[in-house]
């Protein structure tokens, strides 16, 4: 189980882009990031981890982004993990080094990409954020271009497969392992919606 305060921002409207490259909705889906963070820290004396991968799969887009609250000054063990399963899986995520949001970095997202956002050390509202876009090319940097297709791929739920590695917990792999009944589930959120209620950025 992620924790009874792991969350997905899930925009009302369900778009061909991911969350994060949609102007219209980054703004706000920022401002609920900042207000999770916060959360974790003050409340639950915790760190954020933040990743969504928007690939296409069968099913179409899934346009969320999670939000898993997770030890303090765990984020080196989760950003080393995470580099090393990627290149594993043949694909290469990269550090953004720009203070710029993603729909400012590039226009064309359409053929999809992976993003996280590290916690650093220290508690405070900082963090390195990585991308890996669809089509740049597997592990080793070949292929690329809008054009061609990177050999890597993205396992459809890497963020917590980087998770279950570091917290030594092979079942919060697989989000079904973690289902709880409806009721559990209602319970739950009604606490986490008091827990964030006294919240401001």
């Amino acid at each position: 189980h992620m924790g009874t305060r792991s969350a997905l921002i899930v925009p009302v409207e369900h778009g061909g882009d991911g969350a994060l490259v949609n102007k219209k909705i980054a703004p706000e889906i920022e401002s609920v990031k900042s207000k999770l963070r916060i959360h974790a820290r003050t409340v639950l004396q915790k760190d954020l981890f933040v990743f969504e991968r928007c690939i296409e799969t069968k099913g179409g887009y899934h346009t969320h982004v999670q939000c898993i609250p997770v030890d303090a000054d765990s984020g080196p063990a989760i950003q080393s993990k995470m580099l090393e399963m990627s290149t594993r899986a043949g694909f290469q995520l990269k550090e953004i080094t720009s203070d710029l949001g993603l729909n400012a970095l590039e226009d064309d997202w359409s053929s999809g990409y992976f993003y996280a956002e590290i916690p650093l050390p220290g508690g405070g509202n900082d963090f390195r954020r990585f991308i890996y876009r669809a089509g740049d090319g597997g592990a080793n940097g070949g292929g690329g271009g809008s054009g061609g297709r990177g050999r890597g791929h993205v396992p459809l739920q890497f963020g917590r497969e980087v998770l279950a590695e570091v917290m030594g917990k092979p079942d919060i792999a697989q989000w079904k392992a973690c289902v709880v009944s409806q009721e559990k589930e209602e319970e739950m959120t009604v606490e986490f919606r008091k827990s964030l209620e006294n919240i401001t950025c």
